[in-house]
């Protein structure tokens, strides 16, 4: 079963991060987005049951107001989800039990029948690993999904999920969704990234835009653009993250697209990236989506905007 995510050549080849629907924007704002989206040809959404989940009741979760779009679209057929289990105040945790009514709630507040994927939200310390495989190969043998993944695991634990669900189910852990990008570009050589290699699994790649600094729209910007701002310009306030960000300037000047879609084309350039995952607040900002989709960076490019993970180091 194949862990790609990408659309095809038509269309965007990236997901949209659902996190930020719901909380940093509200369901007719969301919903905006979800149509741009959909309209430059984007087919993959990355949501959990964990965001939100105090506005659960009135339908302003991520998985609601992407159900209810769905629904008013008419579009269920025609796009896949992931969702993550685990982390949700309402369904903490990953023993069987408790993923298999996460996996339910999910699917009736999204008004599908079947998930792309599910992934772990997070490890479950309080289990042995087979407990956690025999917890997600359940749902491909329910067919609620048609994969499973991880995110946030550690590489011993990562790799012994994967070994036990092959072992006991042959159902491959296919999907690792960790955060990459040119600023985080740590994931490349270490310990997981063998794992993923060894085990087959392929990166669902989070913050692809760094929380907004790899957009460039907090260069010269004065006063508080939003909490992003603070996040980025305080986590990436050093002379070496500036100088990756000219980097990306450089290029996108070149190309005459915007930075964003540099910065998703170098994540999706990767041969283990399944997916570059990227959230925005407005649907202008999905613009450099489709840039991106259509954007062939060359290797000397690449090699240019990689190098800044020896600027970092």
């Amino acid at each position: 079963m194949s862990s790609d995510l990408r659309a095809g050549a038509d269309g965007p080849h990236l997901c949209l991060g659902g996190s930020v629907f719901g909380w940093l924007i509200s369901r007719p704002e969301s919903w905006a987005v979800l149509d741009r989206f959909f309209e430059i040809g984007g087919r993959f959404i990355d949501t959990s049951d964990a965001y939100s989940s105090s506005q659960r009741d009135d339908r302003l979760d991520s998985e609601s107001i992407i159900g209810d779009w769905i629904r008013g679209a008419g579009v269920a057929g025609e796009v896949r989800l992931c969702t993550k289990v685990g982390l949700s105040l309402d369904a903490k945790g990953l023993r069987k039990e408790t993923v298999r009514e996460a996996v339910q709630r999910s699917l009736e507040r999204l008004g599908i029948l079947q998930l792309e994927a599910v992934l772990a939200h997070a490890d479950d310390p309080e289990l042995t690993t087979p407990e956690i495989a025999d917890s997600l190969s359940a749902i491909v043998g329910r067919l609620e999904a048609r994969q499973i993944g991880l995110s946030n695991f550690d590489h011993l634990r990562a790799s012994e999920v994967a070994k036990a669900a092959q072992s006991r189910s042959q159902v491959r852990v296919g999907l690792l969704q960790e955060e990459f990008s040119l600023m985080r570009q740590g994931f490349i050589g270490s310990e997981l990234h063998h794992v993923a290699e060894h085990s087959g699994m392929r990166l669902m790649a989070t913050g692809a835009l760094a929380q907004g600094f790899l957009t460039g729209k907090f260069i010269g910007a004065v006063g508080r653009v939003g909490h992003r701002q603070k996040y980025a310009t305080e986590r990436y306030s050093d002379t070496p993250s500036h100088m990756i960000l000219d980097r990306v300037q450089e290029v996108a000047e070149h190309h005459g697209v915007q930075m964003a879609a540099v910065s998703v084309a170098w994540v999706a350039s990767h041969r283990f990236v399944a997916t570059p995952v990227a959230s925005v607040t407005s649907p202008g900002q999905l613009d450099a989506f489709d840039e991106a989709a259509k954007l062939e960076l060359t290797e000397a490019e690449l090699m240019l905007l990689s190098d800044g993970h020896e600027i970092l180091s």
